[in-house]
């Protein structure tokens, strides 16, 4: 299937981190974000390359249908990331939220327009649901993608699709990650991971690490049941996890799912 190998989606842009370090290794980048607050500070802070056309920024939201307009919720606290097109995701922890409308955008719209890229990075607050069901429906599969994750139904959801090939990365583990040299994903970026980063993309990841669907689905469940019932086994295998890198391991932080197929890697 013909895809964008210089291309990548940025869903969920924020504070650019993701989209600074993707555009550092050479890659173009689409990037949609549906705060308009990001959005002012993007058109200042990334003049150069939306100027150039490295970059294109949409101020939209992921969601059912195109052009409609939905409400978005943005959470009041400092430096938060729960914005979401879902009033509960927003306010969650205590927080409050104001909300302003957006206009909205599919995944095959997007595709449409700009092409199927090498990666999807998607962070959208709760809708991540809505672009595994839209790429499985549209048959169009990005040879890499990575998504938040909270639930099992996502890792099934992308193995319908057509993904065989999966890999869980805590993002509280990032700063453990160190990028290959040279890199096996566009150029090698000075970088250091932090909180607003989601980290290491498609072959970059440790090939060790790529797994089944089933087996991934255990690692996921047996690190819920870890984060939900912390005690001194789980205190032991966190050590252990970030002493031989193995994230899933480790009950603290939250996830993100990588998935690929065994074509993309190599492994046939």
């Amino acid at each position: 299937m013909s895809h964008d190998n210089d291309l990548i989606f940025d869903l969920g842009f924020f504070d650019g981190s993701d989209t600074r370090y993707y555009l550092d290794k050479g890659f173009r980048v689409v990037a949609v974000e549906a705060d308009h607050r990001a959005v002012a500070r993007a058109t200042r802070d990334f003049h150069a390359e939306l100027a150039s056309g490295t970059l294109t920024l949409l101020e939209r939201a992921v969601w059912k249908d195109d052009g409609a307009t939905v409400p978005f919720y943005l959470d009041q606290r400092e430096d938060s990331a729960f914005h979401s097109v879902y009033r509960d995701v927003a306010e969650r922890d205590g927080g409050g939220a104001v909300v302003h409308e957006v206009e909205t955008v599919t995944i095959p719209t997007l595709f449409d327009v700009y092409g199927v890229p090498r990666y999807v990075k998607c962070d959208i607050e709760g809708a991540d649901a809505i672009v595994v069901e839209q790429i499985g429906a549209d048959g169009r599969l990005p040879p890499f993608l990575s998504i938040e994750i909270f639930e099992r139904e996502l890792i099934h959801g992308l193995g319908k699709a057509g993904y065989d090939r999966f890999q869980l990365v805590n993002q509280g583990h990032l700063s453990k990650f160190r990028q290959p040299r040279p890199a096996r994903e566009g150029r090698t970026a000075s970088v250091v991971f932090g909180g607003a980063h989601s980290g290491l993309f498609g072959r970059d990841l440790p090939m060790a690490h790529w797994c089944d669907e089933d087996t991934c689905v255990r690692r996921f469940d047996r690190w819920k049941r870890m984060k939900m019932n912390y005690g001194l086994i789980p205190r032991v295998q966190k050590h252990i996890a970030r002493m031989g890198g193995w994230s899933w391991l480790d009950c603290t932080g939250w996830m993100d799912l990588h998935v690929t197929t065994r074509e993309q890697l190599g492994m046939l």
